[in-house]
């Protein structure tokens, strides 16, 4: 199993989740131009629409020469999004509002812009386009309509 992998597997995880948890928030470096900070549940179902990203970290980094970090919603308390470009977030429909609203004050407050909101409920529910509609671009289901 490759690194970022046995990352993203153990990511996910409630019981193993904290090492890897910090790997995948690990400081960014000088050396690229954008950074890039994903907000991510840790669950099985939202962390599936998170894993490409950082099973292709690397191939996304050399191409478009950004740097992507992965930052637990379980630790919004301690976010800080200074010196990040774009913010991509991902909150469970559960989440209190309050949850929301701290991950897109700080955002603001950083001069960072929050890119996309990633939906990764089920395929017909929308349940949380309108409170993220004001404070994104791209709104993103994990399922294709055809």
């Amino acid at each position: 199993m490759s690194a970022p992998a046995w990352l993203a597997r153990y990511a996910a995880s409630k019981r193993f989740g904290r090492l890897p948890q910090m790997a995948l928030s690990r400081p960014y470096t000088s050396r690229t131009r954008r950074r890039v900070a994903f907000v991510y549940e840790a669950n099985r179902i939202a962390f599936s629409q998170i894993f490409p990203f950082i099973r292709h970290a690397r191939a996304i980094c050399a191409r478009h020469d950004v740097e992507l970090r992965f930052f637990s919603a379980d630790r919004l308390d301690v976010l800080d999004f200074t010196g990040v470009d774009d913010v991509i977030v991902q909150l469970w429909f559960e989440r209190d509002p309050a949850d929301f609203d701290r991950v897109f004050s700080r955002a603001a407050q950083a001069g960072t812009r929050v890119v996309a909101f990633l939906d990764s409920f089920a395929h017909n529910n929308l349940i949380l386009a309108n409170q993220v509609d004001s404070h994104i671009s791209y709104y993103l289901k994990k399922s294709l309509f055809k």
